[in-house]
């Protein structure tokens, strides 16, 4: 009937049209799958994007990438040079700078340095992280790396084997703290110095592979710390305290000389009070 002929008719039609939408959805499809195969071929494809397999150099720089993006790459492309910017101390720097300025330094620090591929120098006299410094030094051992170590009042370079520092740059707890940083350290020379026996002594203890000397003023000279004779004549009463203290730190002395011409500027109060600074000469 005319009823049935419309109907077949409709579904015959509509069968072509989604007969069609199938093959040109499968069309598609195949586009997509050629072009994707053909990017794939010729591309490395990181983290949704795009890199040329045959590039000899990559310019990344101003990229907000992370160290896993820049690995993958250099992965995917071994024979390609790769700038990028190294996330830093805060920062995002070029990894081609040949030297850096640092001011601090932490373990986190040091593990990013090698991506600095260019790195030549660092400049470090501002940071005080000896440890993290010194750690650096044997992981990157071309490197040249310029700070030096505070002791105080006195700053020394961390391969020197003799220091020398007055009393008046001595700062007693930051020497023993830092001086384990000097690891080239053979000689340590007090000058002048005001420290105790007792704490030369934890000097001795704490670096028993450093030689320990000392000097000790009186009366405007110096004198070696195995001083056995003083001549001490010119001497008032008015230095008494000063000398009473320093004269412990000679204990090899054997003789001190108060009389000038038969004369002292002492008095018995004097002589009593050295007699009991060093009852043994």
């Amino acid at each position: 009937s005319l009823k049935n002929y419309c109907r077949l008719r409709r579904y015959t039609v509509n069968g072509r049209k989604k007969l069609l939408m199938v093959l040109l959805i499968l069309v598609l499809l195949g586009s997509v799958a050629a072009g994707l195969f053909w990017n794939l071929k010729h591309y490395v494809l990181v983290e949704m994007q795009f890199y040329p397999r045959d590039a000899k150099q990559l310019d990344l720089r101003g990229e907000d990438i992370s160290v896993e993006h820049y690995l993958t790459v250099r992965e995917q492309l071994p024979n390609c040079q790769v700038f990028w910017d190294v996330p830093f101390q805060g920062y995002k720097i070029s990894n081609d700078v040949a030297g850096l300025k640092l001011t601090s330094l932490t373990e986190q620090d040091r593990a990013m340095l090698p991506y600095f591929t260019n790195l030549q120098a660092i400049d470090a006299s501002a940071c005080k992280d000896y440890a993290q410094l010194a750690a650096l030094r044997e992981q990157m051992p071309k490197l040249d790396l310029k700070y030096s170590v505070d002791l105080g009042g006195y700053s020394a370079n961390p391969d020197t084997r003799e220091v020398t520092i007055g009393h008046e740059e001595m700062q007693y707890d930051v020497l023993m703290e830092n001086l384990t940083y000097l690891t080239q350290l053979e000689k340590l020379v007090l000058s002048k110095t005001q420290l105790t026996l007792e704490q030369i002594d934890a000097i001795h203890q704490a670096y028993p592979d450093v030689a320990v000397d000392y000097t000790v003023g009186i009366l405007d000279q110096e004198y070696a710390s195995n001083t056995e004779k003083l001549d001490l004549s010119a001497m008032t009463s008015a230095d008494v305290e000063a000398v009473c203290a320093a004269l412990p730190m000679l204990p090899g002395l054997t003789e001190v000389e108060l009389m000038n011409g038969g004369s002292t500027n002492l008095e018995l109060k004097d002589v009593k009070a050295l007699n009991e600074a060093c009852p043994e000469i």
